[in-house]
C-alpha cells in the first residue's frame, strides 16, 4: 500500500551558494560559507561570437559582518513534492501566464495530494492531470483528464489569455476534456496517438481537442506558443491523416523510412492544421527534440536523425552530408517548407547531439542546447573540445539558421541538459543533470556520493558574463523536466523528478516512503 510522501526541513543547509563559492552538498555539518571567500577556478565556459564581461554577479547578497557566516536562502516559495507514478516519463511540466499564476501537468497512475487538493486516477494505466495554481500557492482549479488505457502528457503551453494548451498520447478509446472536447483512438491497440487539447482559463474545462490519426501511432509530443502561432511536433510512425484548416483532410505517407518528425503549424482556437511537413531519412532512429517559434513566425524544429539523406514532405533539397546527423530545421512560417538548416558535426573525432530549443532574445532566431562528446570545429575555426564524458553546450540559431554563438560547460562525468527556457534579452536558464563535478562559468558542483545524482538550474548568458546564478538538487534516480521563469516574483521554477530521497534546496529534504515511485517535484527558486 502506497503512502503519502513527507517533507521536512532540515537542521542545516544541504545546498548553498555563496557568492562565487562552490556549491556544496553535505552530510551532518552545516553549510556555510564566509562572507569574501571565493570560489575555485575561473570555470569552463567557452564563448564563440560573444564578448567576456569583465564583472560577476554575486549571487544573494547578505549585509553582515565580512569575519560571520552566512547560509543562503535560495527558495522564492514552498517546494511542491508529490507521488506521480511508478514509470520516469511525462512531467511534470511548468507554465506561467501574465498574472504570474503557475501551471503544472504531468501524467500518473495512482492518488497524489498537492497543496491540500488530492487527485484520483481513473483506473486507466495512467492519467494526465492540469492544475493552476495562483501567485499565493492556492489549488485555483484542477483537472484529470483519462480513459481506460494510458493516456499522458508530453507538452504544456499557456497563451496570453492564460488558456492552457497540453499535448501527448493517448491509447483510450476516447479522451474527453470536458465542454465536448474529446479525441478519438482510431490506430493500431496498443500504438498511442497524438493529441492536443486548448482549455479555459477560468477552470480548464476543454475548449478544443484535436488528434492526427493514421496507421501506427505516434510519440513525444513538443509545443512551440507565442503571439504569432502555435506549433505542434511529435515522431509518427506510418501514414497520417490530418485535419487542415479551416475544413477537410490530408494524408501523408511516410518519407523514407516509416519513422518520421512531423511538425505541423496550428490554427490556435480550432487546433485545425495551417500546414504539416513531415521530415524522415532512411533510418527508424528518427525524432523531434524540441520546437520553437521565432519573432518573424518562422518554426525552428530540433530533430535527431541517424542517416542521410533528409527529405521532408514539402519537397525541399535534401540535406546529404554524412559527417552531419542531428539537424536543427527552419521552417516557413506561411508553408512550412524547409528555408535552412543548422547540421550538427558527427564523426569519429566528436559529435555534438541536439537538445531543447527557447525563443532568442535580441534577434529572430532561436537558442538551443546539445551534448557535446569528443570534440568539433566550427565553421568558424572554433574548436570545442568535452571535459571528459559529454558536455553541456548552449547556442544560438540565427533567423537563417546559422550557429551564431556557443558556449561549453562541463566536468569529468557525463552532463545533460534537459530543458532550457529565456530570461531576458540573450541571458537563458538551462536545467541539467549529471553526478558532477560541473563547472558552470566559475561556480562548481562537486561530485556526490555514489548513486546519488544532481539536478542544477543555472543562467547561460551569451554576452559571455559570469552571472553566478547556479542551483542544485540532489537525490536518487533524479532528473529534471522543466523550467521557467516568473518574471512577476523574480523567480526560477525549476521541475523534475526523483525516486526514494532528495534534497530540495533550503535544508528541504523531500522523501518518499515507497522507493520505486517516481516523485514529481516542483521548487521556486528566487532569483
Amino acid at each position: 500500500m502506497l503512502r503519502r510522501s513527507s517533507i521536512r526541513v532540515l537542521p542545516v543547509i544541504a545546498l548553498s551558494l555563496v557568492a562565487l563559492g562552490e556549491v556544496r552538498c553535505v552530510g551532518d555539518e552545516p553549510n556555510v560559507v564566509p562572507v569574501g571567500a571565493q570560489g575555485g577556478d575561473a570555470g569552463t565556459g567557452e564563448a564563440d561570437g560573444s564578448v567576456p564581461g569583465d564583472d560577476a554577479a554575486t549571487g544573494d547578497d547578505a549585509a553582515v559582518d565580512a569575519d560571520a557566516a552566512v547560509v543562503v536562502t535560495q527558495h522564492a516559495g514552498a517546494p511542491l513534492h508529490f507521488p506521480k507514478s511508478a514509470t520516469a516519463s511525462n512531467g511534470p511540466h511548468v507554465a506561467i501566464d501574465g498574472a504570474g499564476n503557475t501551471f503544472l501537468a504531468f501524467t500518473f497512475d495512482r492518488p497524489t495530494t498537492i497543496l491540500g487538493v488530492t487527485l484520483a486516477a481513473s483506473g486507466g494505466q495512467s492519467d494526465i492531470a492540469v492544475l493552476k495554481i495562483s501567485p499565493a500557492g492556492v489549488v485555483l482549479w484542477n483537472r484529470v483528464f483519462g480513459g481506460s488505457a494510458s493516456d499522458s502528457v508530453d507538452a504544456l503551453a499557456v497563451d496570453a489569455g492564460s488558456n492552457v494548451y497540453i499535448a501527448g498520447t493517448f491509447a483510450s478509446d476516447t479522451l474527453s476534456f470536458g465542454g465536448g472536447a474529446s479525441v478519438t483512438y482510431a490506430m493500431q491497440p496498443g500504438r498511442g496517438a497524438p493529441y492536443i487539447a486548448r482549455l479555459k482559463a477560468s477552470d480548464g474545462e476543454g475548449i478544443a481537442a484535436s488528434t492526427i490519426s493514421g496507421t501506427s501511432g505516434g510519440s513525444g509530443a513538443h509545443l512551440a506558443l507565442a503571439d504569432n502561432g502555435l506549433v505542434l511536433a511529435y515522431r509518427a510512425l506510418g501514414s497520417i491523416t490530418v485535419d487542415i484548416s479551416p475544413s477537410g483532410t490530408e494524408t501523408i505517407p511516410a518519407v523514407l523510412d516509416s519513422s518520421n518528425a512531423v511538425v505541423a503549424s496550428l490554427d490556435p482556437s480550432t487546433l485545425r492544421a495551417k500546414w504539416v511537413n513531415r521530415i524522415g531519412a532512411s533510418s527508424a532512429q528518427n525524432s523531434v527534440r524540441g520546437v520553437a517559434l521565432a519573432t518573424n513566425g518562422d518554426v525552428f524544429a530540433a530533430l535527431r536523425i541517424a542517416a542521410r539523406p533528409l527529405k521532408d514532405s514539402k519537397g525541399s533539397a535534401d540535406l546529404t552530408d554524412d559527417t552531419r546527423r542531428d539537424v536543427i530545421v527552419r521552417l516557413s512560417a506561411s508553408t512550412g517548407a524547409r528555408m535552412g538548416a543548422a547540421e550538427m558535426p558527427e564523426t569519429a573525432a566528436g559529435q555534438l547531439r541536439v537538445g531543447r530549443l527557447a525563443s532568442r532574445g535580441g534577434g529572430a532566431g532561436v537558442a538551443f542546447t546539445a551534448t557535446l562528446t569528443g570534440s568539433f570545429t566550427t565553421i568558424g575555426g572554433k574548436t570545442y573540445t568535452s571535459a571528459g564524458g559529454t558536455d553541456i553546450v548552449v547556442g544560438e540559431l540565427s533567423v537563417t539558421a546559422d550557429i551564431t554563438s556557443l558556449i561549453r560547460y562541463g566536468g569529468a562525468n557525463d552532463d545533460a541538459p534537459v530543458a532550457i527556457t529565456r530570461r531576458d534579452s540573450r541571458t537563458y536558464v538551462v536545467a541539467t543533470y549529471g553526478p558532477g563535478p560541473i563547472d558552470l562559468e566559475g561556480v562548481s558542483l562537486p561530485a556526490g556520493p555514489d548513486g546519488i545524482g544532481a539536478t542544477v538550474a543555472f543562467e547561460a548568458s551569451m554576452t559571455g558574463k559570469n552571472t553566478g546564478w547556479v542551483r542544485a538538487i540532489r537525490g536518487e534516480n533524479l532528473e529534471p523536466t522543466a523550467v521557467e521563469v516568473n518574471p512577476l516574483a523574480n523567480a526560477v521554477l525549476h521541475a523534475g523528478i526523483f525516486q526514494g530521497t532528495a534534497i530540495l534546496g533550503d535544508g528541504v529534504e523531500a522523501q518518499s516512503v515507497d522507493p520505486n515511485v517516481y516523485n514529481g517535484f516542483l521548487v521556486p527558486w528566487k532569483k
